[in-house]
C-alpha cells in the first residue's frame, strides 16, 4: 500500500512569527460604558473613556461592579485593577477622557479630554497625575478652552491637540505645548505654555515624537498648518511649530483623516478614516529619512489605531474589505489585524486575526491599542473600544492578548472519503483555521497502522481555505478502510473522528470525462455533511455557506455519487480560490427544482458570502423557469435565453460557454441559443452557486436570487467546450436518446404594440420535450397568408421581437423552432396598422457631479459616484441639454432614470427631492462653495428604502422643463441616511444616469 501527498513541508509552530502574540483573548477587567484611550508604564496600564465601573471578566453588566469614572487602572500582567481610581467629571454634559500619555520617567500620567474636575479639583481638559501616590498634580494646570483628544510627552515638554482655540489666555489653534513635570529643581512651572505653534485650521486627532527628537508628526482634519496646505497630516518643529514637510492629497484624501499615528527608527505609520467617496481607511508608512511613502494598504474600512512592536504594525480598524493588499474581499468586518512594516509597495497581513464585534456608540469597535511589558507574561498587547465581545465571548470595552503560552487552537478539519479509482481511496479535506498560525501540520491514518500513511503542512487564511488531499493506494477492491485526519499548530493537536468507504473496483465514467476534458474543478457534492465541498480534480474546493440538505439522488445513471439541495434564504456555495476574470470558460452543472421564483443557478462575482458588488458570466432560472445566460461587455449587459422552461421537477444540464468564437448556452447536450460576444467583465472573484446578486439591469431578474433546488456534478473549464463535449457529458449521464422528432407547441397569439415608427411584438413561448432554440416572426400585407421564408422578418431567440415596417396595416404570425429542426405551426395572426409618430428622446446627462458640505472646497466631477443627502448637506447635480420639440408636438412626459451604487450603504431610508437649479457650474470644478440655487418647486421625488445597485425612474413634471434649453437637475436628501449614485463615469453604460422625453 502506498499514500500519495499532494504537498510536504516543516511542522507548523504555535504563534506565527514574526507576529509576537497569540489570537485568544486573556481575561480581563470589563468597562459599563466606551474605552477611548490606553496607555501603559512601570508594570500598570491606564484606560480612559467614558464609563462610571468596571466589572470582572465574564461577568454580566451590574455584576461585580467597582466604581471608576472615566480613567482605570490594571496590572499590565495580571489584568487585576489597582486602587488607583481619581475622578474625571464634567458639572454639565458627559465628561470623557480621550487621550492618554506617560512620561519617560513613568512618573507622570497626563489625561486628556472633556473634563472640569478631577477628584474634586477644578481642571479643564488636560490634567496631570502623579503615578505613585495617585494625585492630582496641582501645579500643571494649562486650561485649554476645548476638548483634548491626543498627547506627547518627552522629559521637558507635554504636546497636546484637540478642538480648542486658546491655552489660557493665549491663542492657540488645535495645537499647543507646555513644560512637562520634571524631578527635582525646574526655573519653569509645569505647564507653562511655550512658543510651539503650528497654526491649524481644524482638529488634531493624532500626535507622535520622533524617537531622535526634534520633530512633532500631527494628523486630524486640518486642511492648513502655519498657513499653508497639509491636510490631515504635517511634520513640524518640536520647538517652533514650523513645518518640516507638508502633505499632499495623495497621502491624505480631501475625503479621509488621520485618526492615530505610530513611530520606530526607520519612519512612522498612520491610521486613516474616510468618510464619503474617494476616501481611503488604511495605513501608510513613511520613511524618516527621505519622507516618501514606503507602502500603502488600502483596506477599507476606517483604521482607529496602530501601534509597532518588532516590525510588525499591529491595528485596530473594522477592515471588511482588504482586496487593495490581495488579502479578503468584502465580507465581515475584522477589527484586529497585524502586517510587515518593511515591505514596499503594499504590505502582506501576517496569522493574527482576533476580532470583536462593533459594539455600542458609533458602532466601530476597538479605538485604541497599546503594547506592555511585563516581567512575569512578557509583552501583552491591550486594545480598548466600543466592542461588547471578543472571538465571539460576551466582553466589554477592554482586551489584552499575550504571548504565550495562551494561543488560538486550530479549527475543526472537515473531511472527505472517496474511491476514485480501482484500489484507491482519497482523503480530502478543508484545511483548518488557526487565528494566529496560517500553516499546520496534518496528519492521515488509516485504521490498523501506527504512523500515519502522511504528514504535509499547508498554508489557510480565514478567506482562503482549499483543500488539501492525500491519495491511498493498493487497496483490496471491496475492503472498507477507516481513516482520521490530525492537525496541529505545534502547541494544540485536533483530530477527526474514524470515518470508513468501500474501496470500488470501478472508475466514474462521467468525472473521468470531465477530467479528461480540462476542468479546473468538479464539485461532486458527495459530503455526508460540514461545509466542505470537495474538488475530485485538484484542490479547487468550495465551501457551504448556509443550509443543505446532503447526499440526496444524483443525476448522473449507475454512479454512486450523490447531489445536494439547497434550501434558499441565502445558501451558497462559493470557491475557495480567488480567480482572476477568466476570458475564455465553460461553467456547466446539472440541476433540478419545480421553483417559481426562480434563482442564480451559477456564477462570477467578487465576494464570497455577501452579495457581489461586481458579477456576471452567470446563469439563473426566471419566475418561469427559463435560464438565461448573462455577462457585461463594455459595461452593457449582453444575455442568451431559452424559450422553453426547466422547473419540472427534472434533472437538466445547463452548460454556459464563452470563447473566440462568441457565447453558447446548451441546455441537456443541445446548443439552444448563441452569439458573437467574445468579452467579460474584468474582475477578479470567487465561483459562485446557488445565489448572488441578480441586478435589475439584467431581464426577467427572478423573485429570489437564492435557488432552491438540487444540484450536481458542478464544474468549472478555463476554456470554451465543444458542443461535442457537452453533449457527451449528458450522453454519459443519461445514456443515448432517441432522435427527436415532434415539433414545439404552437406559439401564443402575439401582443402588437407601436413604439414610435416600430412595432413590438410579445407572445407566450411554445413548449418543446426538448427546447425551444429560436422563434420566426412573419409579416404579410395579407390576411391569412400562409408563413414562408419570403414573410419571415425576425429570428429572434426570445418571446419578444422589433420590426420597422412601412407605414400600413400588417399581420404577424410566429411559429417556433427546436434544436432538432422541428417546426410548430404557426400562431393565430395579430393585424397593426401603423402611422408616422412623434419621437421618445433619450438623454444622457452633459455633467454630473456633487457637493459635499462636509468637504466644501473639494471637486468631485471625476468620481464615478455621486451623493446626495439633507443633514451636513450634499447635493447631487446633473445638466442635460433639452432639445426643441419636434414640430406640431408638445413635452408631454419626462422620466429621469437613476441606479445607486454598489457601496453596501449606497441606499437610503429617506426620500430625496429632485428640483430645477440655476446658476453656472462646471463638473470640474463645482464644490459645495460656488453650487447652483436649487429652486423651491419639487419636481419629483426619489423614493427612500432603496439599496445597492437599485435602479428607479423618477417621473418628473414635464411643464418644467423647456424644450431648446440647457436644464440643471438637484437631487438633495430629506434627511441624514446617505443616497449614493452612479454618475456617467461609470463604466457599466446601463447604470449611467438617464432623462427620457416624451413628445405628443
Amino acid at each position: 500500500m502506498a499514500a500519495v501527498l499532494v504537498a510536504t513541508v516543516t511542522p507548523a509552530s504555535a504563534i506565527q512569527a514574526p507576529v509576537a502574540f497569540g489570537a485568544a483573548a486573556l481575561p480581563s477587567w470589563q468597562a459599563n460604558g466606551v474605552a477611548w484611550a490606553v496607555a501603559n508604564a512601570g508594570g500598570q496600564v491606564f484606560v480612559g473613556g467614558t464609563f462610571t465601573s468596571i466589572r470582572p471578566p465574564g461577568s454580566p453588566a451590574g455584576t461585580g461592579e467597582q466604581p471608576r469614572t472615566n480613567l482605570a487602572v490594571f496590572d499590565a500582567a495580571t489584568g487585576e485593577p489597582t486602587a488607583c481610581a481619581p475622578t474625571f467629571t464634567l458639572k454639565s454634559g458627559t465628561a470623557t477622557v480621550r487621550a492618554l500619555a506617560v512620561s519617560p520617567d513613568g512618573a507622570t500620567l497626563y489625561v486628556g479630554g472633556s473634563f472640569d474636575t478631577v477628584s474634586g479639583t477644578p481642571r479643564q481638559q488636560l490634567a496631570a497625575i502623579d503615578i505613585a501616590s495617585c494625585t492630582l498634580i496641582t501645579a500643571f494646570a494649562p486650561l485649554p478652552d476645548g476638548p483634548v483628544r491626543s498627547i506627547v510627552t518627552d522629559a521637558q515638554t507635554v504636546w497636546f491637540g484637540g478642538s480648542f482655540t486658546k491655552v489660557g489666555a493665549a491663542v492657540r489653534s488645535k495645537a499647543a505645548a507646555v513644560t512637562a513635570v520634571t524631578v527635582g529643581a525646574t526655573t519653569t512651572a509645569p505647564g507653562t505654555l511655550t512658543a510651539w505653534d503650528p497654526a491649524l485650521d481644524n482638529d488634531v486627532l493624532a500626535l507622535a515624537l520622533r524617537p531622535s527628537g526634534g520633530q512633532v508628526v500631527l494628523g486630524g482634519l486640518f486642511d492648513t498648518a502655519t498657513g499653508a496646505a497639509s491636510h490631515g497630516l504635517v511634520v513640524v518643529d518640536a520647538t517652533t511649530g514650523t513645518a518640516v514637510r507638508r502633505f499632499t492629497p495623495a497621502y491624505v484624501p480631501a475625503s479621509s483623516r488621520v485618526k492615530a499615528i505610530a513611530v520606530d527608527a526607520t519612519g512612522f505609520y498612520v491610521a486613516n478614516e474616510g468618510y464619503g467617496t474617494g476616501s481611503f481607511d488604511g495605513r501608510f508608512a513613511v520613511d524618516w529619512d527621505t519622507w516618501t511613502q514606503r507602502w500603502r494598504d488600502g483596506c477599507l474600512g476606517a483604521t482607529q489605531a496602530v501601534a509597532v512592536y518588532q516590525g510588525v504594525l499591529y491595528s485596530a480598524s473594522h477592515a471588511h474589505d482588504c482586496r487593495p493588499i490581495s488579502a479578503y474581499p468584502d465580507e465581515q468586518r475584522h477589527h484586529f489585524l497585524a502586517e510587515t512594516t518593511q515591505t514596499g509597495d503594499k504590505p502582506s497581513l501576517l496569522s493574527w486575526f482576533p476580532n470583536t464585534d462593533d459594539g455600542i456608540g458609533e458602532h466601530i469597535g476597538p479605538r485604541a491599542i497599546t503594547i506592555a511589558q511585563t516581567a512575569s507574561r512578557g509583552a501583552v498587547l491591550w486594545g480598548v473600544g466600543e466592542f461588547t465581545n471578543v472571538n465571539g465571548v460576551a466582553q466589554q470595552s477592554i482586551t489584552r492578548f499575550g504571548s504565550g503560552p495562551e494561543q488560538a487552537a486550530p479549527s475543526a478539519t472537515p473531511f472527505l472519503l472517496t474511491s476514485p479509482a480501482p484500489g484507491q481511496v482519497r482523503v480530502a479535506w478543508r484545511r483548518s483555521l488557526d487565528l494566529d498560525d496560517s500553516t499546520l501540520t496534518y496528519r492521515v491514518y488509516r485504521e490498523g497502522t501506527t504512523a500515519p500513511i502522511a504528514t504535509t503542512s499547508a498554508t489557510s487564511w480565514f478567506w482562503n481555505r482549499p483543500q488539501s488531499t492525500v491519495l491511498d493506494s493498493g487497496l483490496t477492491v471491496g475492503s472498507t478502510p477507516r481513516y482520521r485526519v490530525e492537525v496541529s499548530d505545534g502547541n494544540t493537536t485536533r483530530t477527526t473522528d474514524w470515518r470508513g468507504i468501500t474501496v470500488r473496483g470501478t472508475t466514474s465514467a462521467y468525472a473521468e470525462q470531465v477530467r479528461a476534458d480540462g476542468a479546473v474543478f468538479l464539485w461532486r457534492y458527495d459530503e455526508a455533511g460540514d461545509v466542505l465541498v470537495s474538488d475530485s480534480i485538484a484542490n479547487q474546493s468550495g465551501a457551504l455557506n448556509g443550509g443543505a440538505t446532503f447526499r440526496v439522488p444524483g443525476a448522473v445513471g449507475d454512479d454512486p455519487s450523490t447531489a445536494r439541495t439547497l434550501n434558499g434564504g441565502g445558501s451558497t456555495i462559493f470557491s475557495e480560490v480567488r480567480y482572476a476574470a477568466p476570458k475564455s470558460f465553460t461553467e456547466e452543472t446539472w440541476f433540478k427544482t419545480t421553483t417559481t421564483a426562480g434563482g442564480k443557478i451559477m456564477g462570477f462575482g467578487d465576494r464570497r458570502t455577501l452579495n457581489s458588488s461586481s458579477n456576471d458570466k452567470h446563469v439563473y432560472m426566471t419566475n418561469s423557469g427559463r435560464l438565461v445566460f448573462g455577462v457585461l461587455a463594455g459595461g452593457k449587459v449582453v444575455t442568451l435565453s431559452t424559450t422553453g422552461s426547466y422547473n419540472d421537477g427534472q434533472w437538466h444540464h445547463v452548460a454556459a460557454t464563452q470563447g473566440s468564437s462568441g457565447m453558447v448556452l446548451y441546455v441537456d447536450g443541445a446548443k439552444v441559443s448563441s452569439n458573437s460576444t467574445t468579452t467579460n467583465q474584468n474582475v477578479s472573484g470567487y465561483w459562485r452557486v446557488g445565489g448572488d446578486t441578480i441586478s435589475t439591469a439584467w431581464p426577467d431578474k427572478p423573485t429570489n436570487t437564492s435557488f432552491v433546488g438540487s444540484l450536481d456534478e458542478t464544474a468549472y473549464y478555463a476554456k470554451a467546450l465543444s458542443a461535442a463535449q457537452v453533449a457527451r457529458h449528458v450522453e454519459i449521464a443519461r445514456g443515448a436518446a432517441p432522435a427527436d422528432t415532434t415539433p414545439p407547441t404552437v406559439p401564443g397569439t402575439p401582443t402588437a404594440t407601436v413604439e414610435g415608427d416600430q412595432v413590438r411584438l410579445t407572445w407566450t413561448p411554445s413548449t418543446d420535450a426538448v427546447g425551444v432554440t429560436s422563434y420566426v416572426v412573419h409579416r404579410s400585407d395579407t390576411s391569412g397568408s400562409t408563413p414562408s421564408a419570403a414573410t419571415a422578418v425576425a429570428n429572434p431567440t426570445t418571446t419578444t421581437a422589433t420590426d420597422d415596417p412601412a407605414t400600413g396595416t400588417w399581420y404577424y404570425r410566429v411559429t417556433a423552432k427546436d434544436a432538432a429542426g422541428n417546426t410548430s405551426p404557426a400562431s393565430p395572426e395579430v393585424a397593426v396598422t401603423l402611422q408616422q409618430g412623434a419621437p421618445t428622446v433619450n438623454l444622457v446627462p452633459t455633467a454630473d457631479a456633487f457637493a459635499n458640505e462636509g468637504s466644501p472646497g473639494t471637486n468631485y466631477g471625476t468620481s464615478t459616484q455621486m451623493t446626495s443627502r439633507g443633514d451636513q448637506g450634499a447635493i447631487a447635480y446633473l445638466r442635460f441639454d433639452v432639445p426643441a420639440a419636434p414640430a406640431g408636438t408638445t413635452l408631454t412626459g419626462a422620466t429621469l432614470r437613476l441606479r445607486t451604487s454598489s457601496d453596501k450603504l449606497a441606499g437610503s431610508t429617506d426620500t430625496a427631492s429632485v428640483r430645477l437649479a440655476t446658476g453656472n457650474w462646471g463638473e470640474s470644478t463645482l464644490t459645495w462653495r460656488n453650487k447652483p440655487v436649487s429652486g423651491s418647486v419639487v419636481l419629483g421625488t426619489v423614493p427612500g428604502g432603496t439599496t445597492p445597485e437599485q435602479s428607479f425612474a423618477v417621473v418628473l413634471t414635464p411643464g418644467a422643463l423647456t424644450p431648446g434649453t440647457t436644464v440643471t437637475l438637484a437631487i438633495r436628501g430629506s434627511g441624514s441616511d446617505n443616497l449614493t449614485l452612479w454618475t456617467r463615469e461609470q463604466s457599466r453604460v446601463d447604470t449611467r444616469p438617464a432623462l427620457d422625453l416624451q413628445f405628443s
